[in-house]
């Protein structure tokens, strides 16, 4: 009768067990992985909120009544008021970046104007700069995604449901 000789290697399942200990590494930084990029994607979509309630948005494309004439796109949403000290900036809407406007009289009323020029090939905004995360969002006729300071930090939330309201047509020039 032959002894078996133990240690490394050489007892039953010696060989499975380096095999054993890898797997379970790999099972341990997967969850860790996997956690952490749950945790991200939460304080993405916190970022994504808006700062105070939505209560509309539209927008609305114009033509002007000449041939050659501009045209162009008005978006414009109002929030509920008391949002604290937010500054609202400027709107990315279908690729292009275009400042938000604010009346004295409507301070919680926003609107930003897209307009293409016959002789252009792109509306005349500037390209939105945008995180990765929310360049998919610009591309899409009912979302938009409006830039807004905080405490001084810039953050962003996506405008989504956007109306789409009819073609406002202004009259060309009439021939007496």
């Amino acid at each position: 009768m032959q002894r078996i000789k133990w240690g490394l290697g050489r007892q039953p399942g010696g060989q499975l067990k380096p095999l054993i200990m890898g797997l379970s590494r790999l099972v341990m930084m997967s969850t860790a992985l996997l956690t952490t990029a749950c945790l991200s994607s939460k304080d993405l979509s916190r970022d994504l909120r808006a700062p105070s309630e939505v209560l509309w948005a539209e927008a609305q494309p114009w033509v002007s009544g000449l041939e050659q004439g501009p045209k162009g796109v008005r978006l414009s949403f109002e929030v509920r008021a008391g949002t604290g000290p937010v500054e609202y900036k400027r709107m990315c809407y279908m690729g292009q970046s275009a400042d938000l406007v604010s009346q004295e009289q409507r301070p919680d009323f926003f609107k930003a104007s897209f307009f293409q020029d016959p002789g252009a090939a792109d509306l005349n905004q500037t390209p939105c700069s945008l995180p990765a995360h929310l360049e998919d969002q610009v591309n899409q006729p009912d979302r938009a995604v409006v830039v807004y300071f905080r405490g001084g930090h810039e953050h962003y939330f996506v405008l989504r449901d956007i109306v789409m309201k009819p073609v406002l047509a202004y009259p060309g020039n009439q021939v007496p």
